[in-house]
């Protein structure tokens, strides 16, 4: 990859969706011009933001503004059944103590969500204390203009026989 016309270059591009750790939907970032051309566009994240983007950004706008309002009916979807299940449940391998052997993060619970429920989340939109112990906790999940308190239940893993 040393010898490619990218190497190292830079390009902005539009973000049609969410990038964790990025940004948001409708903010111009940069990334590596590889990046860019390999991940982002073939997946509909990104467009390259250029002179003909520049005057077509009203319509990347509406075209976000869609993919918003379908975001949040999946994340309005994620919380009525998280809720119907009376939370989120965690299996953890704990210590007889209670305490757990890998700690709870943020970031490790978007990573499940995400698997679980096929949508991108951003560290900002839960706020937690990180979770070293077994145990009843709750979450404070922010999205838009939604807010929402959720119960975290953090249980033994059973053992594998």
């Amino acid at each position: 990859m040393k010898n490619s016309p990218f190497s190292g270059k830079k390009v902005k591009v539009l973000l049609l969706k969410p990038l964790l750790g990025k940004g948001n939907a409708g903010e111009i970032i940069q990334v590596k011009t590889h990046y860019a051309l390999h991940v982002l566009i073939p997946n509909w994240v990104a467009v390259i933001y250029d002179k003909q983007t520049e005057n077509q950004k009203q319509t990347q706008m509406n075209r976000i503004a869609k993919l918003k309002e379908e975001e949040q009916a999946q994340v309005k979807s994620m919380l009525s059944t998280v809720q119907a299940a009376w939370g989120l449940t965690f299996h953890k391998a704990a210590t007889e103590e209670n305490k757990l052997y890998d700690s709870i993060t943020a970031r490790s619970l978007l990573t499940y969500i995400s698997k679980e429920y096929k949508i991108q989340l951003q560290p900002s939109n839960l706020k937690i204390e990180k979770i070293e112990s077994l145990g009843d906790y709750v979450l404070n999940f922010n999205y838009q203009d939604i807010s929402e308190e959720i119960a975290l239940h953090v249980v033994r893993q059973e053992k594998a026989e």
